[in-house]
């Protein structure tokens, strides 16, 4: 008799980012805990992470790295365990260097949170993190003069990103940043699912993420998880753009998509299902910040989504390529009309000739229908462009309708 074959666990990200290069140092941290609570899908027996310093100027030193469960009563873990690397606690990540931790002994279960400590106890400067804007999935506090890795769960006596980072405070929009960690792998049942998110601040600002992740949680626990490989101010086509008016001269807004999506999302782990939404910023970045010679079109943006349509294919694994969203708002009146007419072509593209294996038509769930170069009310955070908590939802609900059924 000959048994049949039991398939293999396997490891898999429940959570996972893009450092961003913020090109300068973003604050200065010493003898602070940074305290991460993550949303988890996924049944595991064993944890590793994925450490990062890519974009940093100086070796990152974590003193101690502790994962754990929130345990039953009030400001109390359980099940904590250190984490190290060959064997070490105190982890040292040398500038431009990733790598994982050691493989560890540790059980979750889908819905149960992930709790991560990191203790940074010398001087240290921080030029690039993880960094999100919605936190229902991944919310980080940092208690300072801790003078050791605290391990407390309580609100009090912890302070929020935009205290601790002079960035993130001058932002108009306040990012929850992670310091150190890129990744969480867990050791999982071999028939999950890892869907990657590719794109711009749409995807990077976790309010579409967060959304599809806890719908995924709702009607599909331990079998699908989320990796967020969006970069804010991305472009398909072009690298970041030069904004000498702002920190770091705009080189947060990271390498071309069309450049960077195969080290990005191939890299490790070959993904069961990508979905991309790019463009908004090929378009609108010539006129907002006066690169007139970068102006694009509708072609333009075809043959370099066109790539990455044919890149996913050639890893034999499926793509689902969104419609661009309205962007309307009235500091753009100028030249909205000619970004309009690419954005329109570029969608009708997308809907009938992409070559992709699905479309998410973001744009049809997104528009005013008495003006569809508009965004409804109220789904966006006041700019027109960017979905607000109810537009993450929204778009979630299309795209969990489209690849799900």
């Amino acid at each position: 008799m000959i048994l049949p074959k039991v398939a293999e666990k396997k490891w898999k990200a429940t959570w996972r980012y893009i450092p961003m290069n913020y090109n300068t140092d973003i604050g200065v941290v010493e003898n602070v805990t940074q305290r991460t609570v993550f949303r988890n899908n996924l049944n595991g027996e064993k944890i590793k992470l994925k450490f990062s310093n890519r974009y940093g100027k100086v070796p990152l030193t974590l003193e101690k790295t502790v994962v754990a469960k929130a345990g039953k009563e009030d400001d109390e873990v359980s099940e904590q365990i250190t984490v190290t690397k060959n064997g070490k606690e105190k982890i040292v990540i040398d500038p431009g260097t990733e790598f994982f931790s050691d493989e560890i002994d540790w059980s979750v279960k889908a819905g149960e949170d992930i709790l991560l400590f990191i203790y940074i106890k010398d001087c240290q400067p921080v030029q690039c993190a993880a960094a999100m804007w919605s936190t229902q999935c991944c919310r980080t506090l940092y208690r300072t003069g801790s003078g050791e890795c605290c391990l407390e769960t309580g609100e009090e006596g912890w302070k929020e990103s935009r205290e601790i980072f002079p960035y993130v405070e001058a932002d108009e929009n306040k990012a929850n940043v992670v310091v150190g960690v890129t990744e969480i792998c867990l050791y999982t049942e071999p028939d999950v699912k890892s869907i990657v998110l590719f794109g711009d601040s749409i995807t990077h600002m976790s309010y579409f993420s967060d959304a599809l992740l806890k719908k995924i949680m709702a009607e599909r626990p331990g079998l699908a998880a989320i990796g967020n490989c969006g970069i804010g101010g991305n472009r398909i086509l072009r690298n970041a753009s030069y904004v000498p008016e702002m920190a770091g001269n705009g080189v947060c807004f990271g390498a071309a998509g069309q450049a960077r999506f195969e080290q990005d999302v191939f890299a490790e782990d070959i993904p069961d299902l990508v979905l991309i939404l790019e463009g908004i910023n090929d378009i609108m970045h010539p006129y907002v910040f006066s690169h007139y010679d970068e102006i694009v079109s509708a072609a333009d943006l075809e043959k370099g989504m066109s790539g990455i349509i044919e890149t996913v294919h050639r890893y034999n694994r499926p793509i689902f390529v969104g419609t661009v969203m309205p962007f309307w708002d009235k500091q753009y009146s100028s030249w909205f009309e000619k970004g309009e007419e690419v954005r329109k072509e570029f969608n009708a593209w997308i809907r009938e000739a992409s070559g992709a294996d699905g479309v998410i038509d973001y744009d049809k769930a997104a528009a005013d229908k008495a003006n569809p170069g508009k965004m409804k009310k109220g789904i966006h955070l006041g700019d027109g462009l960017h979905p607000n908590t109810r537009g993450g939802e929204l778009m979630a609900e299309v795209a969990f309708e489209t690849i799900m059924h």
